[in-house]
């Protein structure tokens, strides 16, 4: 079945490519040339109608199948009936309007190119409308692009490019047909196709669209109207690898790629992503970080720029000129969107606009981020979180803490935790780290926001002050660093905590840990936990949250957020804890497994 695909593609690209040389060269009429793009153009219905009649079968869903093939028939009857011809080719053409798209529009694995083959049904439909050009070449044109014109408006979710394409059509359909009643007709159709509510969304490329559209105008301009149709066509094909789009297309937006565990989580995610099957897209607001280097090279990676200028009114101005023409463009033209950095407004905006099967990633417990609960309402409801399809948390506790908050969107809840890159933890660890530990101290390391309000690292100063057998090295950067360093000066504990500073992969530092800490008051599911647990070690936390088969209250030694050092002390005593081995690589599997389903809207 793959191959006939795979043929039927190809041919329809030779199609897309040879017609309008053909026409253009006048040599169309030739018999030789005339037969072999009959041939072509059958064997292309023939395999579009089989493999259409084999999906259909598989599925067990005839009766759409049937009436296809009854209307086909009428069609194709009252086509031939009302121009008075029923010649071979009169009826090739016929097959090429009407069982082609219908067959495609019965294949729910095609994917089609939509934006691309829209803008030739703009650019033709222009030229049609202002008489210029040659009429016998727009003429042949014609009998492609019309009933093409059914397939793009149909998978096309952007209703104003739908209204377009119907319009557009309207003047090429006048180059075939002179009895206004008929295109009245088909006109009438394609409008009731337009606004259909159809589940699937599709896209284009978008810089070729507005690239080959500029081409096109410059040139009708000009008058030089010839070249438009075969340099569209083989551009258009060129871009989009032929007519049938296979992949499922997925967005997801982001503040930037600087080190942290929000951003290494996202890295991770979009490396694992299968890109034979996903096509992937990034948005950042800023284009930067550490980590925009280890993105996949398949990850197309965009900058949208919000603007922040003074007064705030020309701001506001901008920035919504510049969602309106994003939406134009954009509107749910994606199969999956993600807001994956919660904060992020710009970023939410984005991901509503760009699919209705869109979603946020919730990475902390805002339950605790704010200290009224109000403000945490207000920061949920600013957001409209209703208006996503899912609603992603990390851990069982941020999800079920939110449910109180908002129970009528359990439904739209799932628990999905990060994900990170074990090979390259193992790789790593081995590496030098050029630092010395502190001799006859166990070694508490942690890695995050140098950050106070959430992360209170002044608890692990505390550790380090009142606990003798112990040193600390602090990774990470933050807007508290300097409050940290003359903490750390004033208690005399220079040679028992180190600050090294921010550092892209720290593993090799972590791996010679006693115990990695943690003394947040609140957070996700933090993306440090599953890293210690990957290097096989004790982790120290304030934190129990769970999320699958990861339960921290059973892998980690607790304290509390009051008695820290005297729970410290008692872990110290303790002997170390012996978990059951955990298989995070399978875990990710299942993870990926279940991200996939959500991407392809089965969940």
């Amino acid at each position: 079945m793959n191959k006939v695909i795979k043929y039927s593609n190809i041919l329809i690209q030779l199609l897309v490519i040879i017609l309008p040389l053909l026409w253009v060269f006048n040599i169309y009429d030739n018999d030789i040339a005339n037969k072999i793009v009959n041939i072509m153009v059958i064997l292309v219905i023939a395999f579009t109608v089989f493999i259409s009649l084999k999906m259909n079968m598989l599925k067990k869903v005839y009766f759409r199948y049937t009436l296809m093939i009854i209307g086909m028939i009428l069609a194709t009857f009252v086509m031939c009936t009302l121009t008075g011809d029923s010649s071979f080719d009169k009826v090739v053409e016929l097959f090429t309007m009407i069982i082609l798209p219908l067959s495609i529009l019965t294949i729910d694995e095609y994917r089609i190119s939509d934006r691309i083959y829209g803008l030739l049904i703009i650019i033709i439909g222009l030229i049609s409308f202002l008489g210029i050009g040659d009429q016998e070449v727009l003429h042949h044109l014609a009998f492609i692009l019309a009933p093409l014109t059914f397939v793009v408006i149909y998978k096309d979710n952007n209703l104003i490019l739908k209204i377009i394409y119907v319009i557009a059509n309207l003047f090429i359909l006048s180059i075939l047909f002179q009895e206004q009643y008929i295109i009245i007709l088909i006109s009438l159709l394609e409008l009731v196709i337009a606004v259909i509510d159809d589940k699937k969304k599709y896209s284009g490329t978008e810089y070729t669209y507005m690239l080959l559209f500029a081409i096109a105008v410059v040139l009708i301009v000009l008058e030089y109207i010839l070249p438009i149709i075969p340099i569209t066509f083989i551009m258009s094909t060129y871009a989009n690898k032929g007519f049938i789009k296979e992949k499922i297309s997925l967005l997801f937006t982001a503040n930037d790629l600087s080190v942290g565990g929000i951003e290494t989580s996202l890295v991770n995610l979009l490396n694992r992503i299968n890109k034979h099957k996903y096509e992937i897209t990034l948005i950042l607001e800023n284009k930067k970080g550490k980590y925009l280097e280890e993105v996949s090279k398949k990850v197309y990676i965009r900058r949208y720029k919000v603007y922040n200028f003074r007064p705030a009114i020309i701001s506001r101005i901008f920035n919504l000129t510049k969602r309106i023409i994003y939406s134009i463009f954009n509107y749910n033209t994606y199969d999956f969107s993600c807001c994956y950095a919660t904060y992020s407004y710009c970023g939410n905006k984005l991901a509503k606009i760009s699919s209705r099967n869109s979603s946020i990633w919730v990475h902390s417990n805002y339950r605790y981020v704010y200290k009224r609960l109000e403000d945490t309402i207000s920061f949920f409801e600013t957001r409209k979180m209703n208006e996503f399809r899912k609603i992603i948390f990390v851990s069982n506790e941020a999800r079920d803490d939110y449910l109180e908050l908002f129970p009528n969107h359990k439904n739209k809840t799932m628990v999905v935790n990060n994900f990170i890159n074990i090979d390259l933890i193992h790789d790593k660890k081995k590496e030098k780290t050029g630092v010395i530990r502190a001799k006859n101290k166990l070694l508490f390391v942690f890695v995050g926001r140098l950050e106070e309000e959430s992360k209170k690292i002044t608890r692990i100063i505390d550790l380090a002050k009142n606990i003798d057998e112990i040193s600390v090295w602090l990774i990470g950067d933050g807007k508290d660093k300097e409050m940290y360093q003359k903490l750390i000066k004033d208690n005399k504990l220079e040679k028992k905590i180190q600050m090294l500073g921010s550092i892209k992969d720290p593993y090799n530092y972590m791996a010679r840990a006693d115990y990695i800490i943690l003394t947040s008051d609140y957070e996700g599911f933090p993306v440090v936990y599953l890293e210690a647990l990957a290097l096989n070690k004790e982790i120290i936390t304030t934190i129990p949250v769970s999320a699958g088969k990861i339960d921290m209250k059973e892998r980690a030694h607790i304290i509390s957020k009051d008695n820290y050092i005297e729970d410290v002390r008692k872990i110290l005593k303790e002997k170390k804890i012996k978990n059951a081995e955990i298989n995070l690589k399978e875990i990710q599997h299942e993870r990926i497994r279940r991200l996939e389903k959500l991407f392809d809207g089965v969940i």
